[in-house]
């Protein structure tokens, strides 16, 4: 997906607008949740969103979304990785 078609897909879901986040290589989180929902997309490296019981894998491209209350933690490659991100 390109930005301008994350924007639009942002929109039409009534997210805000998205922020930049960038992330070291090979950082790290703990499980936590969020109240709102959160929609991203890879902008450069990779990305993983790891779950209670999976981890997904995204690269450039690649967009997912995060529903309120999800049990998760964020990882990055080797590379490091920088997502636009955007809630509601």
């Amino acid at each position: 997906m390109t930005e301008d078609d994350f924007r639009e897909q942002l929109a039409r879901r009534g997210y805000g607008d998205p922020e930049l986040t960038e992330y070291q290589p090979d950082a790290d989180g703990r499980f936590h949740a969020h109240d709102f929902s959160a929609m991203l997309l890879v902008t450069a490296g990779e990305f993983r969103l790891v779950l209670e019981d999976e981890t997904e894998v995204f690269g450039v491209g690649d967009w997912c979304e995060v529903p309120a209350g999800t049990v998760h933690f964020e990882q990055s490659g080797s590379d490091g990785a920088s997502i636009l991100a955007a809630k509601k």
